[in-house]
């Protein structure tokens, strides 16, 4: 195997564990990690794929929930129970904190507006806002951590969280607040 066929079935994994704060530092789990990786590499290798029943034809995604058919009774009585896999409570937290953040922003902009209203220097709103920034950053940082983790142990790929970036996040309100906070 390839120096650089190995890189791509371990760089996509190694880079979004990294992000997601994770690292395999036991031993035991970087050898059960290589191990996974060479059985998926020879796996995928050109030799292996040669007899492919599929080759050149489309996939066929199903995009239905792929617990539904083979447990589907035991899924239907776990829901009426009032059950929730953790990871939809983890997706409806994240989805939480957005909003929470989207709403934050909003806030913000509203309070500066106000208080330039009321006569307020803008000297001391200026550093008001970029303390405020600086607690967005570490929020939406944290936040971006939690949704790349959520992103890798998610079932079912439909059901992945877009990431949120401070600088993207917020593009709009500090252009906003720029634009309110450098008026004379």
């Amino acid at each position: 195997m390839t120096g650089d066929r190995m890189w791509r079935t371990t760089g996509w994994r190694r880079a979004m564990e990294e992000a997601a704060g994770k690292s395999p530092e036991n031993p035991k789990v970087k050898k059960l990690y290589s191990k996974a990786e060479q059985i998926l590499a020879d796996a995928a290798s050109p030799e292996k794929l040669k007899g492919n029943p599929y080759k050149g034809k489309p996939l066929n995604f199903d995009r239905e929930n792929p617990f539904e058919k083979e447990f589907s009774m035991g899924n239907r009585l776990l829901k009426n129970a009032g059950y929730r896999p953790p990871w939809i409570e983890v997706r409806e937290e994240i989805l939480a904190e957005k909003r929470a953040l989207r709403r934050a922003l909003d806030q913000h902009l509203a309070f500066l507006e106000r208080a330039l209203e009321g006569g307020s220097s803008r000297t001391t709103l200026r550093v008001r806002h970029d303390q405020f920034l600086e607690e967005i950053r570490d929020r939406i940082e944290k936040l971006h951590r939690e949704i790349v983790r959520f992103n890798l142990e998610v079932p079912i790929i439909d059901q992945q969280v877009v990431n949120i970036r401070f600088e993207s996040f917020t593009r709009e309100m500090r252009s906003a607040a720029e634009r309110l906070l450098a008026l004379e």
